[in-house]
């Protein structure tokens, strides 16, 4: 189930936009510079995609890789980057 909210999440990114920063920078509205979870909720809503709480979360948790409660640029460059653009990952090494 997680994995179909996952996919589903990965395909409205790559049909959103053509880099992963660009992608990044629109997800974090607040301009932090980390996707906190309001944010992330709310592009989900914007979406249309009706997920429980505990779905929310353990996607959530998959994309924040190093479990410090956000979305940092390394997180969403690693977890989503090298699934949607693998060449444009070349270029942040």
């Amino acid at each position: 189930m997680i994995g179909d909210i996952e996919a589903k999440i990965l395909e409205k990114i790559k049909f959103q936009w053509k880099t992963l920063r660009k992608a990044f920078m629109d997800l974090n509205i607040e301009k932090t510079g980390r996707i906190s979870r309001r944010e992330f909720k709310f592009y989900l809503n914007f979406w249309g995609m009706d997920i429980t709480d505990e779905e929310f979360e353990a996607v959530y948790n998959k994309f924040d890789l190093d479990k410090d409660g956000v979305i940092s640029y390394k997180d969403f460059q690693i977890s989503i980057g090298s699934e949607m653009f693998p060449a444009e990952g070349l270029y942040f090494r």
